[in-house]
This record gives structure tokens, C-alpha cells and sequence, in this order.
């Protein structure tokens, strides 16, 4: 190998490493912006979702879920007014009639 190969050879190395360097650097950017984002999604999460359940159920939200769940659970095993025979697939729905919802306005 010539003097004039190797030296070809080590510029090809040292561009390599610093398109390296480079894309660990965007790369690093990157990383701390997705970071930002998960940040604010989580202080979103706190104080439009955990803060509003614990204001409003306190320290019962396992009770609540576990409510929620019951209901659910008894829901999915209801499944006719009068009764239906052993072979019989049958389901029940329940429509409820109720005022508006609107928006709060800002």
C-alpha cells in the first residue's frame, strides 16, 4: 500500500466518522424533541385526566373502576327480558333518551 492509498484510505475513515458523528448529533435532536413532546403529553395527561379523576372521585377511583367493571360484567351476561331457552343466542339493548350535551365555552 503507497503512502498516497493509505492516506485516501484514513480520509474515507475520518468522512465516515464524521457522517457518524452527524447522524448521532440529529439523531440526539431528535431524541430531546420526542422527549419534549412526551413531556407536555404528560403533564396533558396529568392535569386534563389523572388531576379531573382524583378531584371528582378522590381516593376511591379503584372503587370506581372496580363499579365500572360490575357493570360491564353484568351487562355482558344480560342478554333478555324474559328468559331464553338453553340453545338460544339472544342480546338486549338499552336506548336512553336524554338532554343535550353542549360544550362548556371558553
Amino acid at each position: 500500500m503507497t503512502a498516497s492509498s493509505s492516506w485516501t484510505t484514513a480520509q474515507v475513515i475520518f468522512r465516515r466518522l464524521i457522517d457518524g458523528i452527524n447522524s448521532l448529533n440529529d439523531g440526539a435532536h431528535d431524541l430531546d424533541d420526542g422527549m419534549a413532546t412526551l413531556q407536555d403529553g404528560v403533564i396533558k395527561l396529568n392535569e386534563e385526566g389523572i388531576r379531573k379523576l382524583t378531584d371528582l372521585f378522590g381516593d376511591n377511583v379503584q372503587d370506581v373502576i372496580d363499579r365500572i367493571n360490575a357493570v360491564v360484567d353484568a351487562g355482558d351476561d344480560y342478554t333478555s327480558f324474559a328468559g331464553t331457552g338453553d340453545q338460544e343466542n339472544s342480546t338486549v339493548k338499552f336506548i336512553y333518551k336524554t338532554d343535550a350535551v353542549k360544550a362548556k365555552e371558553d
